[in-house]
């Protein structure tokens, strides 16, 4: 079925943003099924999906232009079912396993589906730099999982300073939405890639974002924020943009 439909790249276009869509918003945003049903299901349904586009022969050259949004929400698939398992979920991963021989969990399952992205478009480097240092396993665990997203975005940078340009950019978006579910992994990797990237016309809008993560709750994101607040305060355009009183 998927090798039929990445042979058009007319249809290859519809589908991968879909996909993108089922992973980032289904559930969260209220998006049902045409039979009204609202599920917890979706997300991992479309990690599937595009697990087996990511190994179709004919891979299409479009999962290099939505990398950076596709990147993102793997990332959050793996922090999200690491953190909450529904009945539903479980009922269908366990189909699923049995099935096609899947790991015994789906936050693993997502794990692999993002590290099989990034080898497919040549960033086996960063694989490998994060399994040197045993991250991968620390991605599964909601205490250290902003440990591994900041190896992550370090590893990226070493590869291509472009490309987490991009990833920065998207990150930066979501932040703005306030979704509690990925916040603190969206910090994580946003302020590692700060310092090196020229976000000069950003810094306004980036002390903003300061301002309403500095209270959340989570020590984890005040650190976080604290360190991009030091980042800030070195940048020359500083001078103009001052936090109010």
């Amino acid at each position: 079925m998927w090798r039929a439909i990445i042979s058009s790249s007319r249809i290859v276009e519809k589908v991968l943003p879909e996909l993108l869509c089922v992973l980032e918003d289904w559930p969260l945003h209220s998006t049902s099924t045409s039979d009204k049903d609202n599920s917890d299901v979706f997300p991992l349904a479309a990690t599937r999906a595009l697990w087996e586009i990511i190994h179709l022969p004919e891979c299409p050259e479009m999962l290099i232009l939505y990398f950076p949004h596709l990147f993102v929400a793997l990332l959050f698939q793996v922090f999200s079912s690491t953190e909450q398992m529904p009945v539903e979920v479980n009922a269908f991963w366990k189909r699923c396993q049995h099935k096609h021989c899947l790991p015994k969990n789906p936050n693993r399952f997502a794990l692999m589906t993002m590290k099989a992205l990034l080898c497919h478009l040549e960033y086996e480097d960063v694989v490998s730099e994060v399994e040197r240092e045993c991250g991968w396993d620390t991605l599964l665990n909601t205490d250290t999982h902003h440990h591994t997203v900041g190896l992550l975005a370090r590893a990226m940078l070493r590869i291509s300073q472009s490309l987490c340009y991009r990833i920065a950019r998207y990150l930066f978006r979501l932040l703005r939405r306030e979704e509690a579910r990925w916040e603190v992994a969206a910090m994580a990797f946003l302020v590692e890639v700060l310092p090196y990237l020229k976000l000069d016309n950003w810094d306004g809008r980036i002390l903003q974002l300061v301002q309403i993560y500095l209270f959340k709750e989570s020590r984890v994101m005040r650190l976080l924020v604290l360190r991009c607040l030091i980042v800030l305060c070195k940048r020359p355009s500083m001078v103009r943009n001052r936090l109010p009183n």
